[in-house]
């Protein structure tokens, strides 16, 4: 199976021609969100330390969140990249991205709705508040 690919593979590479690529730019920065409640992780201080990527390709935006955060976080990112950079085709907000164990992210709302999600988190009320402002924050120095 491993050589009827790479004889495909060889076959379809004489085919290829350059193309002109995109700037890429990527910024990561770390961050320290405040808990509530003592976790499994190593926590100091009452904070959590975590990070967030962005990439840019062209005049597409990536970023790269902690955790699980609730799509209001990704909404609010979006809309106000909308201002800061206009020209952007697009921007896509990712959860899950290097860091998983801090869990959910809900946004404050949610926090006074209740519900199965906040009262999972370790997280402090106002992390989505903070993780929205230092996502602004690092897309705005690739722009």
């Amino acid at each position: 199976m491993g050589f009827i690919l790479a004889a495909e593979v060889m076959k379809v590479s004489r085919l290829s021609r350059p193309v002109k690529g995109e700037p890429i730019k990527s910024r990561r920065v770390e961050i320290s969100l405040p808990v509530r409640k003592e976790s499994e992780r190593d926590v100091k201080g009452g904070t959590v330390k975590t990070e967030i990527q962005a990439f840019k390709i062209g005049e597409l935006y990536i970023i790269g969140l902690p955790g699980e955060p609730f799509v209001e976080i990704g909404l609010e990112i979006k809309r106000r990249m909308r201002e800061i950079a206009p020209e952007a085709k697009g921007v896509i907000t990712l959860g899950y991205c290097n860091d998983i164990t801090i869990g959910y992210v809900p946004v404050a709302r949610a926090y006074d709705e209740g519900g199965y999600e906040p009262s999972a988190t370790n997280l402090a009320k106002g992390c989505a508040e903070i993780l929205t402002e230092e996502a602004l924050k690092l897309l705005r120095s690739i722009t």
